[in-house]
């Protein structure tokens, strides 16, 4: 079972905590409470805790004693005395100050250390099984499940990165096993989340490549392999041109296009979505008109591929709207209206038949599911909600025919 970062972090502060009490207290009996889940979880308790400690009718006699001799005056009296009774006044070296609570400060970190597992140790023994071809699958699949959930923090994923060990995880990728294949790319997607030299080294060691071999290699029952590939591409090229280039450059663009025409709905919403995120940071690129940048490279891969992606749009379009599919139909419309951003208008040309229909039957102009389904949420009395979002919808693929000048 894995101990969590975040947990044992928590506990390790509570800890220190009580190691810096027992320090200051001296020759004091100090009792140390369980650590375990339920006792110490927050410093609310600790605090509780350690009124729990204190003798609280003494506290309330010295803090009578001191407001009672202030009032008369007796403040002095309060200060340590020296040897002419006066205050006595001690002067102390910063440098040495300075020394010592270092050393301290290094003395309490020792000891949360060792009270801390070893994070890094636990991802190479995940690794360890998940590559030993001696194993039965479903321990090596578990090893990559526990990997993935420990990459969740960002600092485990850069050290497995640094120790080579997503490299490791980029290779089994190619493994024989479906199971293992799409938890290896479940492994990928999580480690690159929101970390840019996560995606970078990920997009250097080839893994977009070998991703979109996933989604198009011809395999029986591989929806799960082909969703979390997209997962894992989506994740290495979210704010990432570079993990963005190296997609469109090994043939993403073709290969997505394909992957909509899965059956899987999941499989083509997750393609739909990283095509329009695709999209979008190229037109937002600082160097989208510089060549080999990643503007150059979306021109590029749309003028060898554009009318079939356009045209796997247009399809998820109709058959969204012939399934009254609210979900398909926004993220293509989403699509569409990206790609004609970068392309000119060439989607919604291509497109115009689609956006025509469904515009029609939001606004109750043709038959269909779509008409239906907002007739009848008109009828219950539900005109703002399913009704609406038909008409936000309809007004949407209206506006990209506009624009691209086909109404």
């Amino acid at each position: 079972h894995i101990i969590t970062s975040s947990k044992m972090r928590g506990n390790g502060w509570c800890l220190l905590l009580l190691l810096a009490a027992a320090g200051a207290a001296g020759e004091a009996d100090v009792i140390q409470p369980n650590l375990d889940d339920g006792d110490m979880q927050t410093l609310t308790q600790l605090l509780h805790w350690s009124l729990e400690h204190q003798d609280l009718d003494e506290l309330h006699a010295k803090a009578e004693s001191i407001r009672s001799r202030g009032a008369a005056g007796g403040d002095q009296d309060l200060l340590p005395r020296g040897e002419e009774g006066g205050p006595r006044i001690v002067v102390v070296d910063p440098e040495v100050e300075r020394q010592r609570i270092m050393a301290r400060a290094k003395e309490l970190h020792t000891a949360m250390d060792s009270f801390l597992p070893d994070l890094l140790a636990q991802m190479r023994d995940a690794l360890a099984i998940a590559t030993d071809a001696a194993r039965d699958v479903e321990a090596r699949i578990e090893a990559l499940h526990d990997l993935q959930e420990l990459v969740e923090d960002l600092d485990n994923a850069q050290d497995i990165m640094k120790d080579g060990g997503l490299r490791v995880v980029v290779s089994l990728l190619e493994d024989g096993d479906d199971g293992v294949r799409a938890a290896a790319a479940w492994v990928l997607g999580t480690a690159a989340q929101n970390n840019e030299a996560v995606q970078a080294h990920l997009a250097a060691e080839g893994a977009p490549a070998r991703l979109i071999h996933l989604l198009v290699a011809p395999r029986a029952n591989a929806t799960e392999e082909q969703a979390k590939a997209l997962f894992a591409l989506s994740a290495i090229c979210r704010d990432s041109p570079a993990g963005s280039a190296a997609l469109l450059r090994h043939g993403g663009l073709p290969a997505l296009a394909l992957a909509l025409g899965q059956p899987s709905p999941r499989v083509v919403r997750k393609a739909l979505t990283l095509l329009t995120d695709l999209a979008r940071a190229a037109e937002e690129a600082d160097d989208k008109d510089a060549p080999g940048g990643l503007g150059a490279a979306l021109a590029d891969a749309l003028a060898a591929n554009g009318t079939a992606v356009c045209g796997a749009i247009a399809i998820q379009l109709d058959a969204g709207v012939a399934a009254a599919d609210a979900d398909t139909v926004e993220k293509a419309l989403d699509a569409a209206e990206a790609f004609s951003a970068s392309a000119g208008g060439a989607c919604a040309r291509v497109a115009r038949g689609a956006l025509e229909g469904l515009a029609a039957q939001a606004r109750g102009r043709r038959p269909g599911k779509v008409a239906d389904a907002v007739a009848a949420a008109a009828s219950t009395g539900d005109a703002d909600g399913e009704a609406a979002l038909w008409v936000q919808i309809a007004e949407a693929a209206e506006a990209l025919l506009a624009a691209a000048g086909d109404t």
